[in-house]
């Protein structure tokens, strides 16, 4: 059963939020329409991390991702169809979409080459992700349609050691 807090009590008042803590630099995010929020928490008893989405009230509190997989890094698409989160999946971390309700569960990078991929943004029309790639200890950009395909790297030279953080799209005419 993917629910873990129900209906009631709140984001705070129940069992789930007892035991799960945010932290550990993973992050969330809204909504386009603001009723919601989807967030990578720590479940404690298990340590490790897994995806949730809960109403902006902090009601209806669901894990709709396991531990087996973890989350963090949690951005919806601008439709609301879809939610694009970093895994620690096996320990390589790599970029994974899902749908609110914890369906389509889709890993699309693989760090077949011993590459790990963070951070993914939606592009504003959401037809693409943009995301962070470390490959040998350099970090690049990268881009790739949502299906997992098309991956193009945008650096030409590495941004970094390590992940940079904060970055998004932005009109070429801007």
């Amino acid at each position: 059963d993917r629910r873990e807090g129900g209906g009631g009590g709140g984001l705070w008042g129940g069992r789930a939020a007892r035991d799960v803590v945010g932290g550990g630099g993973w992050s969330g995010g809204g909504s386009p329409d603001g009723s919601r929020m989807a967030f990578g928490g720590v479940v404690v008893a298990e340590g490790s991390t897994a995806l949730y989405v809960a109403r902006s009230d902090g009601t209806a509190f669901n894990r709709i991702v396991s531990t087996d997989v973890g989350a963090g890094s949690a951005q919806w698409s601008p439709d609301g169809g879809w939610i694009a989160f970093s895994s620690r999946w096996r320990s390589q971390p790599q970029v994974w979409i899902v749908h609110p309700d914890g369906t389509g569960l889709k890993r699309l990078t693989d760090g077949k080459d011993g590459s790990t991929s963070v951070a993914p943004v939606w592009s504003p029309d959401g037809t693409r992700l943009l995301f962070e790639r470390m490959d040998a200890g350099s970090v690049t950009l990268w881009t790739m349609k949502v299906d997992g395909s098309s991956q193009v790297r945008l650096t030409p030279t590495p941004l970094g050691t390590d992940y940079v953080g904060s970055y998004d799209w932005f009109s070429a005419s801007h």
